[in-house]
């Protein structure tokens, strides 16, 4: 069976720098420098962020390779939202900033995703959404909810790929016709899966008890410390 590709939620073992870094500290950069992306206005602040998303990608040591094959199944997104800006004034140039935009913050949540394991992923959200745990323990339900979605992502892509081995194997090759039926199948698996899920979750008392510990335990260290500094200076010299 083909190995499956690279997307988003797919986590990465390592040990590079941002490997090593807090969680919270890189959900937070994301949601910053996501947010730069819409301030980037000339062609030297848009070299500039590429660079910086260039070193982003050094540091955390991902593949070019696993970037474009996270990127390549969206080129269908991207040309339809190109061809939805040409009937905008400057229809070429909004389409292609608009674009460009998108995979700057798509490099970034893959560099979250690909760096950080599921499970830290849940403890930095729970810790950042903490406030909202006065409210019903909310913070902990949009953590989690969260965090799952991310990991139905590529148990969805392995389970497309296992159907479209198994019409190959009965002399089906994939076609736009069948992909109604495609369709149906996938869901069908998904559901079954989420089914198993809740199953699992509930036979270990999930939300059994109203505060929930953990084994681990996050702590902030001067990577952090230097990695938010760096995103902040970044931040307002770009929105200057």
């Amino acid at each position: 069976m083909k190995s499956i590709p690279n997307i988003f939620g797919q986590y990465q073992e390592g040990d590079s720098f941002l490997h090593r870094l807090d969680p919270r500290t890189k959900i937070i950069s994301l949601i910053i420098l996501s947010g730069v992306v819409f301030f980037l206005v000339d062609i030297t602040a848009y070299i500039v962020f590429t660079l910086l998303m260039v070193f982003v990608l050094k540091l955390g040591r991902v593949r070019w390779r696993s970037l474009w094959g996270s990127l390549r199944p969206l080129s269908w997104l991207f040309l339809l939202i190109f061809l939805l800006q040409l009937n905008t004034p400057a229809g070429l140039r909004t389409g292609l900033t608009v674009i460009y935009r998108l995979v700057l913050m798509l490099t970034l949540a893959l560099v979250l995703t690909t760096t950080t394991p599921i499970f830290s992923l849940t403890m930095g959200l729970r810790k950042l959404l903490t406030p909202l745990d006065l409210f019903e323990q909310l913070g902990d339900k949009i953590a989690f909810m969260l965090t799952m979605a991310l990991r139905f992502i590529p148990l969805t892509a392995e389970e497309n790929q296992k159907i479209n081995e198994a019409q190959r194997v009965r002399g089906v090759e994939p076609s736009p016709k069948n992909l109604p039926l495609l369709v149906y199948i996938l869901l069908v698996n998904v559901l079954k899966k989420s089914e198993e899920l809740a199953g699992a979750i509930e036979s270990r008392g999930y939300r059994l008890y109203p505060r929930r510990t953990s084994l681990i335990t996050l702590r902030f260290g001067y990577r952090d410390i230097v990695a938010l500094l760096v995103v902040g200076v970044f931040s307002v010299g770009a929105s200057l």
